[in-house]
């Protein structure tokens, strides 16, 4: 077991399944925020945050190893993004993502946009962002 020093995200093999652990805080208050069962992923396409993972790793990480991943993300101009007309979605997708928006984590939505549309993280985040500013709008009338 190598010893967690710093926030990041690791590789960790948690019964025979890989999940993509997201580790937060400052040593040694290091705490185990988000882990994506990768394996699963691999297998089917759907994204499931592991909470069983979580616990496991949280009562005992002298247990497992972690191996840090190195991610990087590209870079997008927003004035670009917004111009793209590439961006297709039904109403009806709209309307789904408008309904579950605010009973999901944001990161989770975006996360399940880009897996159904194939759109990159800014383009989900920008489809997010908008869906935001119309609940609000909807609330307001």
């Amino acid at each position: 077991m190598n010893e967690l020093k710093e926030s990041g995200s690791y590789l960790v093999v948690v019964e025979g399944c890989e999940i993509i652990a997201v580790i937060e805080g400052c040593a040694p208050m290091l705490r185990i925020t988000r882990a994506f069962n990768l394996s699963k992923f691999i297998e089917d396409g759907t994204m499931i945050d592991s909470k069983e993972a979580v616990e496991a790793i949280s009562q005992n990480p002298s247990n497992f190893n972690f191996k840090p991943l190195n991610l990087t993300v590209e870079q997008f101009s927003l004035q670009e993004i917004k111009q793209d007309k590439s961006l297709a979605y039904t109403n009806k997708e709209y309307q789904r993502w408008l309904s579950i928006c605010g009973s999901i984590d944001d990161s989770v939505l975006i996360s399940n946009i880009m897996l159904e549309k194939g759109f990159s993280h800014a383009q989900a985040n920008l489809i997010v962002e908008q869906l935001w500013k119309d609940k609000r709008n909807s609330l307001q009338r």
